[in-house]
């Protein structure tokens, strides 16, 4: 059986070496009757990794009011297939991975100031953080849906279990977390109904109340 040498320009000896970087390299291969081979490569670094930007400024929206679509002011490049993610006040968004970002109707369902960063990646730069940032402010404001809908009743608030909701003519109810994510959507045709928060962790949820005048969101607070 032959056996063969190797000899790297970089002063190493085994049949296979990585992670280097950007240059010209040579191997010669030596077998046991001193014939040898060479070859002779170049490595260029990859361009830059250009995050891009989005806008740096923001909305204030009412409660159940859609958002405007976050502009990507410029789309990050690098040479190589870049790709996106956005987070919210630091939390990962599921589901947005492109260069612009539509803050879904979730987020105007939650009270509260949202900012809204973009990160960037490719297969030889790790995330980075795109120039500019999205804040959405959602207050809480009347609306000509509460007069329609009447009187609502819930109680017990704050709770550890079960939360009975009273009001004429509820057609659904929608129950969100505080960042937006859906915890229970049921339908009904009822003026009386009850909610099992005993599997969900302590904080603050909001719920959309729909009657055939609208949507109305109230507070429910669960503790442990």
């Amino acid at each position: 059986v032959e056996h063969y040498s190797y000899s790297w320009s970089n002063k190493h000896s085994v049949t296979f070496i990585n992670r280097l970087t950007a240059g010209t390299y040579s191997l010669t291969v030596t077998d046991d009757n001193g014939c040898q081979a060479f070859a002779e490569f170049t490595i260029t670094e990859p361009e830059n990794l250009m995050a891009g930007s989005i806008a740096s400024e923001g909305e204030s929206v009412s409660l159940g009011d859609d958002p405007s679509p976050i502009a990507s002011l410029v789309d990050a490049s690098s040479g190589l297939v870049v790709k996106y993610r956005w987070k919210v006040n630091g939390t990962l968004v599921s589901d947005a991975d492109e260069a612009s970002f539509d803050p879904v109707s979730s987020f105007a369902s939650c009270l509260g100031t949202f900012v809204f960063t973009r990160e960037v990646k490719d297969d030889c730069h790790d995330w980075t953080v795109s120039d500019g940032f999205w804040t959405l402010v959602v207050e809480e404001t009347q609306s000509v849906w509460d007069v329609g809908i009447g009187n609502i009743n819930i109680y017990p608030n704050p709770t550890k279990n079960n939360v009975n909701i009273e009001c004429v003519g509820m057609q659904r109810l929608r129950v969100l977390s505080d960042i937006g994510q859906l915890v229970m959507d049921v339908e009904l045709d009822t003026a009386r109904t009850s909610l099992d928060f005993s599997s969900c962790p302590a904080g603050l949820y909001l719920v959309n109340i729909f009657t055939e005048h609208g949507m109305i969101t109230r507070r429910v607070t669960v503790f442990r």
